[in-house]
């Protein structure tokens, strides 16, 4: 059984990786729906084969394809089969020939594509923090004048907080999202002691709390939503959480979460923001505002100028 799954999965590679070995009737190419279906099973945490056979096994087969200038890899034509899907992150230098990395499984292989290109800054940072806090929500932070951008790195873990602005990259919300995150933190929890890809998503269940949580992510393009509604999305994230736990002491996040529950403490944020987005969120209500404390200000001039003029006038005593 393992060999001949082991086999299924090298041609299953290299056809996909190779359009010129497809056959016109390819039971599987030429059917969009059945090769999602398998990408969702080879991430499956009960499905996972032990990558060094495939290794062994397609050292073994010796492939060579034609008109190529050198021979596919196990770990290229891998990366590049996730990679159709967006199921990775950064490049193929993560790997083998590149590092001394191992990759135990399929699943294994997309937690390393995942995982921060910077391991230990933010956790050193945290480490010094209150133990017991989290994130606050986006809409909190809103209203105390975050403002949010689309970061341009594309590792997911490049989260900044830097002159009042929340720097996140792109997260694409779809059906298969919650299927692999849910078994990237299954393994990870009980098969390393830091658990990146749970800090991950324990803060952005944080973040976004609500369906006016993910209206202004994607309002401000940092969450593509490929599901049917912004309530739709909100119930994904807040069900991932429900396999994660807080680690205070190893919490990767938790430099940035001291920066944003810092600036939400300062009142005089929220004082700045509410003015901002209440009564300067238009020009014309801006224009409003300003004719209105203008016409106070007179108003006030008028008072005093009357009192003072009523002071300097000489009183007659009959």
């Amino acid at each position: 059984m393992i060999l001949l799954d082991a086999a299924f999965i090298i041609e299953l590679l290299l056809r996909y990786h190779f359009r010129q070995l497809q056959k016109k009737d390819d039971h599987i190419f030429h059917k969009p729906y059945l090769i999602e279906d398998i990408w969702y099973d080879m991430w499956l945490l009960e499905n996972q084969l032990p990558f060094f056979i495939l290794e062994d096994l397609f050292a073994l087969a010796a492939i060579e394809i034609p008109d190529q200038h050198e021979n596919p890899t196990i770990i290229t034509v891998t990366y590049e089969y996730f990679k159709g899907l967006e199921a990775v992150q950064g490049n193929r230098q993560t790997f083998p020939p590149y590092t001394e990395a191992r990759v135990e499984h399929f699943l294994d292989f997309l937690r390393i594509c995942h995982l921060p290109s910077s391991r230990n800054q933010e956790k050193q940072e945290g480490q010094q923090y209150h133990k017991g806090k989290t994130a606050p929500s986006v809409t909190d932070l809103h209203q105390a004048g975050v403002h949010f951008s689309l970061s341009k790195s594309n590792d997911l873990f490049a989260i900044e907080f830097k002159n009042r602005t929340l720097h996140i990259p792109k997260l694409k919300l779809q059906l298969e999202t919650e299927s692999l995150f849910r078994n990237l933190i299954a393994f990870e929890q009980r098969h390393y002691s830091e658990n990146y890809i749970n800090d991950y998503v324990f803060l952005i269940h944080n973040l976004v709390n609500t369906a006016k949580d993910v209206e202004l992510l994607v309002q401000n393009g940092i969450i593509e939503n490929w599901l049917p509604d912004k309530e739709a999305a909100s119930t994904l994230i807040n069900n991932l959480s429900r396999g994660t736990t807080l680690l205070s002491d190893s919490f990767y996040f938790s430099g940035l979460c001291k920066g944003l529950n810092d600036h939400c403490k300062r009142t005089c944020n929220k004082w700045r923001a509410n003015l901002k987005q209440n009564y300067f969120n238009t020009p014309w209500a801006g224009i409003s505002v300003c004719g209105a404390v203008f016409l106070l200000i007179l108003t006030v001039i008028q008072a005093v100028c009357s009192v003072i003029q009523a002071l300097s006038q000489p009183k007659n005593i009959s």
